[in-house]
């Protein structure tokens, strides 16, 4: 293999919302694609949560004190903590019917694993109806003892759209955050890490996924990382991002990796 650029041919027409035909790789895609990976990977891991009305403020408080209470029980011991996740309202079949509900994707596993058997002690109905008050009661009573020592700060979209939130965990402030990341971008260059982690690919998708344009004026930013790469190929060709590609390292959820198979093979041609 020699240190010559290579032409990678799009096969999609949805190229002009961020570039303009066809573009080179460079040989550092090519060595990322070649080198051996004995990574563990897994899915994103999410949870649905069916509700009533989707304008019912009664549920959207309740949703938003699982989300304060458990992000205080999972991270208690764990310093300063920060992610982003992915959340929108959704329709799903539950139970042989269509509702609408809460919908939040994460990298952040045992997070996602506490949210979820935390809404099930209410929702579910072979839990018997005392249990399940008595569930609520001390969740309620947790999120107040929370609120006597900690600055809590909570601002999120109920929306249809994808939406990114970030959580934020911070014991030396005493303060819980969960809110709109302060950068929002199709651009990659625009993130403070150039999208090399989970929680900025995650703020990346969700701009691209609300967004009829996509900028970038650093394409090396994006030929520079494969996993990214691989994404913007999938946006080239197909026109969308889709979130159950996504891999996170086991050992480092923070590490993202993206399947796209066709550009696998593409670049096996320039590998050996």
């Amino acid at each position: 293999m020699n240190d010559r650029e290579t032409e990678i041919e799009t096969h999609g027409d949805y190229s002009p919302g961020f570039v303009d035909g066809d573009y080179k790789i460079e040989k550092t895609i090519i060595n990322q694609h070649s080198s051996p990976k004995k990574t563990r990977w897994r899915e994103l891991e999410w949870y649905f949560s069916p509700i009533l009305t989707v304008d019912d403020d009664v549920q959207r408080r309740l949703f938003i004190a699982h989300l304060v209470v458990q992000l205080h029980r999972v991270y208690k011991n764990s310093g300063y903590v920060n992610f982003v996740s992915l959340f929108c309202l959704a329709d799903i079949e539950h139970e042989d019917k269509q509702l609408p509900g809460y919908c939040l994707l994460s990298h952040q596993t045992k997070y996602i694993g506490a949210v979820k058997k935390s809404l099930r002690s209410l929702s579910d109905s072979s839990i018997p109806k005392e249990t399940r008050q008595e569930y609520y009661n001390s969740l309620i009573k947790e999120l107040d003892d929370i609120e006597k020592d900690w600055t809590l700060s909570i601002k999120m979209k109920f929306s249809d759209d994808l939406s990114a939130i970030e959580f934020t965990y911070d014991p030396d402030t005493c303060q819980i955050k969960i809110s709109v990341p302060k950068v929002i971008s199709t651009d990659p260059t625009d993130y403070p890490n150039k999208v090399k982690n989970t929680s900025e690919f995650l703020t990346f998708i969700a701009a691209v996924s609300t967004s009829q344009i996509g900028m970038c004026n650093d394409l090396e930013c994006i030929m520079s990382y494969y996993p990214l790469h691989k994404c913007y190929f999938d946006i080239l060709d197909n026109g969308k991002v889709s979130p159950s590609n996504i891999r996170v390292n086991v050992e480092d959820c923070e590490e993202y990796d993206y399947v796209n198979p066709s550009v696998d093979v593409e670049l096996q041609r320039y590998s050996n």
